[in-house]
């Protein structure tokens, strides 16, 4: 590079070489992902040919003569510490931690800003989207499966816009789970700034992610990027309301061609806000009431059902075998074979404390020996 690298830094030595390239003039964002598509690693960009870099980037000879020269330290090293002192990371298509999902779309982004866990983002993450003038109606089918999702282990992810996103990032901290926000714009950046107080509580209980600069203003071009990384995280996108032109549909068409499923929740027929999402059920995506559906269609099998804010204040008043019953009660009804199965208690002592919690008020019996949770 322009000056000597220091033999101590705070950061990885591809981190210095991704940001260096970053800051290279005439080097945009779509010169920098074709560079990195091409040669894989920054420092192998650095390391090329000059013919080999106007033909991989299309560049002229004079930008291709300028990148060769590589950046200067010191610039990066501002720029690094600027993000370290916000408390902002970085990670890049090198690293192991880089999230999975997005790392097999055929366009992932070669370095993500974020803040809090990234962890989260390798979880089971299901994407919520909508209107961001949600009425009732979306408010309630949001805080409903945003709930069980939390209650099923699931991370939600969203993009932190008004109205859905919000409702569902905000229900997922209030339910004590994890959720991820794709941001439009630099992840320093709070917007909508009446989120600011929501943005602080994912840092710390979840993660903000972004493709773009700190700084970045949310323009309406960067909208369409960031909602593919929201489908791209995600194992499927829920879309609870959506008018017929709405920025959320864009989302499920992105899921749809990175081969994620898209649910759409039913909506009035005469509401223009649920029109999108009508059309979207009657093209194909799975018509989506509850988490049930969801994990129909991933076929997910989850170890014990999901339990309710309610159903879990009960579980805490109970404790040994009558716990572990009513772990793996659902509300549809699970026939006593299946129970034996999966409590691993003997069926005359199982039948036993089924009749015990019955009367006490736990569990319902249902044709077909059948038990549910209550």
């Amino acid at each position: 590079m322009s000056e000597s690298k220091s033999t101590k830094k705070p950061f990885s030595e591809h981190i210095y070489d991704y940001i260096g390239l970053s800051l290279i003039p005439g080097i945009g964002e779509i010169r920098f992902h074709r560079l990195i598509s091409h040669f894989k690693t920054a420092s192998a960009v650095f390391d090329a040919d000059i013919q080999e870099l106007m033909e991989a980037g299309k560049i002229s000879l004079n930008r291709a003569n300028v990148l060769k020269a590589g950046y200067n330290q010191r610039d990066v090293e501002s720029k690094l510490s600027k993000l370290k002192d916000c408390n902002i990371s970085i990670i890049t298509l090198e690293d192991a931690d880089y999230p999975e999902n997005l790392r097999q779309l055929n366009d992932p982004p070669p370095l993500l800003y974020f803040q809090g866990e990234i962890k989260y983002a390798d979880s089971h993450c299901i994407a919520i989207v909508g209107s961001r003038k949600a009425s009732p109606y979306g408010k309630s089918m949001t805080t409903r499966i945003s709930e069980e999702l939390v209650d099923a282990g699931f991370t939600v992810v969203s993009g932190f816009a008004r109205g859905i996103d919000t409702i569902a990032h905000r229900t997922a901290l209030d339910c004590d789970g994890k959720t991820i926000a794709v941001m439009g714009c630099g992840i320093d950046v709070v917007y909508p700034s009446e989120n600011k107080e929501l943005f602080t509580r994912i840092t710390q209980s979840g993660c903000i992610i972004s493709e773009f600069e700190p700084g970045k203003p949310p323009e309406a071009r960067n909208f369409p990027k960031r909602n593919r990384l929201i489908s791209g995280i995600a194992s499927g996108v829920v879309i609870v309301e959506a008018a017929i032109k709405s920025g959320a549909l864009l989302t499920a068409n992105h899921a749809l061609e990175q081969g994620r499923e898209v649910f759409a929740v039913p909506g009035p027929v005469n509401s223009p806000s649920s029109e999108g999402t009508n059309n979207l059920i009657k093209s194909g995506a799975k018509l989506t009431t509850s988490i049930n559906d969801i994990l129909e269609e991933l076929k997910i099998q989850l170890k014990c059902p999901p339990i309710s804010r309610a159903e879990k204040d009960k579980l805490g008043q109970l404790d040994g075998e009558q716990k572990v019953i009513y772990q793996n009660l659902d509300t549809v009804g699970v026939q006593i074979d299946k129970l034996v199965e999966s409590t691993k208690i003997d069926i005359s002592r199982l039948l036993g404390h089924l009749l015990e919690m019955e009367l006490a008020g736990y569990v319902k019996t249902l044709p077909g020996k059948r038990y549910v949770r209550i």
